[in-house]
């Protein structure tokens, strides 16, 4: 998970700092406060440390409602960023120094708003759910 770090840099491993989360869905690097703290590149550092995750950042006032099946809906004001990194092609991340930039080839980015919904197993965009 990650546990702190800084924000509004280039990509790079001092950038941010992991540790070991509760494993609720260990498929999963999460970050808060996301575009109101400029934390793109945090969540970047993060995914290039541990490739096999999906990065997600959560805007403030704003969440995903896990359902039970490896889907979620998004809630409130903001936006939730999906970073896939499931087509990385090259990370130089294993013999960066600790405050290099990074480099990343073929992320895929999802820009999630109110009512979208996603399956982070299948790491698909899923159809709304019917009004009424």
């Amino acid at each position: 998970m990650i546990a702190g770090g800084s924000s509004g840099e280039s990509p790079n491993p001092a950038l941010v700092d992991l540790t070991e989360g509760l494993a609720i869905i260990p498929e999963l690097l999460v970050d808060q406060h996301f575009h109101n703290r400029n934390r793109m590149a945090r969540l970047l550092s993060a995914i290039a440390a541990y490739p096999d995750k999906l990065g997600i950042g959560i805007d403030e006032d704003t969440c995903i409602a896990m359902a039970g099946d490896s889907t979620f809906q998004v809630m409130g004001k903001g936006a939730i960023t999906i970073i896939d990194p499931g087509n990385l092609t090259h990370t130089n991340h294993p013999e960066t120094e600790e405050a290099s930039p990074l480099s990343l080839h073929n992320l895929k980015v999802h820009v999630l708003n109110k009512g979208d919904r996603y399956d982070y197993k299948k790491r698909t965009i899923l159809a709304p759910l019917p009004q009424g």
